[in-house]
């Protein structure tokens, strides 16, 4: 049901799309691709044989009709390396990997173009569209590593390159967790964009000021939110310049910034009310500004619990904790849906309509998903098992549970300001006690996912790979643990899982399987708090949000 899941557009691949538009023929629109042809056909046919460029022409035309599985069988057809020299080999391949690319097969793109670069008397230009396409087809496959590597090598070949390269780069830098490199091409990009007389766009910005951020330059953060707001009058920019005010220590300026946010900006009229009395304080009684407001955002949580189970062990606790948990994120103003035994239409039929409620909400939302029950790791995937699911092949596992990568990148996809996945879902292996088809590559335990999205954060309940205790009281260790701490947590999510991690590890210290240590992966692009008006005297860490 999930094995393709849409394109997503976090920071670390935003401009994907966009820059494979006219990045090459195999990287355009089937009108492009027909303009380029067009404007080559002289320079083509004393290179191409008239046959192969007519049965080339054919393809375009089935390309153009989006009759791609045709396209893709004449193109195959075609392609004869003991026929075709090796300029006609090229203009072949190259329309291959467009047509897999269409077809939305990154994989065989990939390898199609893979086998483009090692032809000896490629042409420089295509060498170096195809380098760049290759670059932002690992990107989708998440292959940073190798994405970094091949643009560099095309920057060795481009003599001019365009702002977008540069802020490509800068992405697959914070892909990597790279974020002091970052800095260099995103302000490459800004002078190359300013010496030809183009605008540096919002997005350029966020990316700098995360990457100022997180070498904690407040006051280089200060002076890029002073750009974005100035330019991008957002309310979440006011809050990030407050801040960075804060950070540093500047009560005039922070002052200043709320008497002019409040007589020429449009507030809610929650954060109104923060300012209003935050203004008042720092005027009357010389509260310090590191007590910055902190703007409650719109908040959604999906929490779904699955213990009864068929066909594998039922599980005591899961309905019980998420009963727990869920009151707790209301306590902490989420709008909860809870999820109690659910089979696999009910779950699916859940994520949808708690993305769509994200999509609505705007951007200065925060989205949480708690998911406690039986999973498994497989294919370097999270799949959380439905009640119902009958699994006796590893390949089910893709088609009869739910993705939690999937969830995640639907998340992703709502543009929302934060993300944050909780997964208690190592309880045991369910499928230890009967074979199943496959299951060299099936594992107990969650698969930590490598790269957190940008505005992510991800909470596994024990250590990748392992287990975690279903818990002898009325509730699990973590869920009991990670409810309490919400109720009444005064710090960023960040510290707050670290007090959960010591409360289950000295919980579990004495059984059986030894201790369990709760995990994290984040890439936040600013702090957050689940009571942020509790946590407003006690820390002076910055709001920062981004786009």
């Amino acid at each position: 049901m999930h094995s393709e899941a849409r394109l997503t557009r976090v920071v670390s691949a935003a401009l994907i799309c966009a820059l494979l538009t006219g990045a090459s023929v195999a990287a355009q629109d089937g009108d492009a691709a027909k303009r380029e042809t067009e404007s080559r056909q002289t320079n083509q046919a004393q290179a191409v044989r008239k046959e192969v460029y007519d049965e080339i022409q054919k393809a375009q035309e089935m390309i153009d009709g989006r009759d791609y599985n045709s396209a893709l069988r004449s193109l195959n057809n075609l392609y004869n390396p003991e026929k075709l020299t090796e300029y006609e080999q090229a203009n072949v391949l190259n329309f291959i990997g467009f047509v897999y690319y269409n077809m939305d097969d990154i994989d065989n793109a990939i390898q199609t173009y893979e086998r483009m670069l090692v032809i000896p008397t490629l042409e420089p230009q295509m060498a170096k569209q195809t380098m760049y396409t290759l670059s932002q087809l690992y990107t989708m496959k998440k292959q940073y590593a190798k994405a970094l590597s091949t643009l560099e090598h095309w920057f060795l070949l481009e003599t001019n390159p365009a702002p977008e390269a540069f802020i490509l780069k800068a992405q697959h830098l914070y892909s990597l967790q790279r974020y002091r490199e970052m800095i260099r091409p995103i302000e490459n990009a800004m002078r190359v964009a300013q010496g030809r007389g183009n605008p540096i766009k919002e997005d350029w910005y966020v990316l700098l000021n995360f990457a100022y951020f997180k070498q904690e330059n407040y006051a280089k953060v200060r002076d890029i939110q002073r750009i974005l707001l100035e330019n991008w009058p957002k309310e979440r920019y006011l809050i990030s310049l407050a801040g960075a005010y804060a950070e540093l220590g500047d009560d005039g300026a922070l002052i200043e910034l709320y008497e002019e946010a409040l007589n020429r900006m449009e507030l809610e009229d929650s954060t109104r009310k923060q300012i209003v009395d935050h203004l008042a304080a720092l005027k009357n009684s010389g509260m310090p500004a590191s007590g910055a407001i902190r703007v409650r955002e719109r908040r959604f949580a999906l929490v779904i619990g699955n213990g009864a189970y068929k066909g594998i062990d039922p599980l005591r606790n899961p309905p019980r904790d998420v009963v727990l948990v869920s009151q707790a994120l209301e306590s902490a103003g989420f709008k909860v849906t809870t999820l109690i035994d659910s089979d696999m239409e009910s779950m699916d039929e859940a994520v949808n309509k708690f993305v769509d409620a994200l999509d609505e909400a705007g951007d200065n939302t925060v989205g949480l998903f708690y998911y406690a029950g039986h999973g498994v790791s497989y294919s370097g995937a999270n799949w959380l098992i439905p009640i119902d699911a009958e699994i006796s092949r590893a390949t089910h596992l893709k088609h009869r549970t739910l993705s939690a990568n999937y969830v995640l990148e639907l998340m992703e996809e709502a543009q929302n300001a934060t993300d944050i996945m909780i997964l208690d879902a190592c309880r045991n292996s369910p499928y230890r006690g009967f074979s199943l088809s496959g299951t060299r590559a099936v594992t107990q335990g969650m698969r930590r996912m490598e790269i957190a999205p940008a505005g992510s954060f991800i909470a596994y309940s024990t250590a990748p790979g392992m287990v975690a205790y279903d818990g002898s009281g009325a509730y699990s260790t973590f869920a009991e643990a990670f409810a309490d701490e919400v109720t009444n947590t005064t710090e960023s999510i960040g510290d707050m899982m670290i007090d959960v991690r010591v409360r289950v590890k000295e919980s579990t210290e004495d059984l059986e399987k030894g201790p369990q240590i709760p995990w994290t992966s984040s890439s936040l692009l600013g702090k957050f708090w689940f009571n942020p008006e509790k946590s407003a005297t006690h820390t002076r860490e910055p709001v920062l949000t981004d786009n």
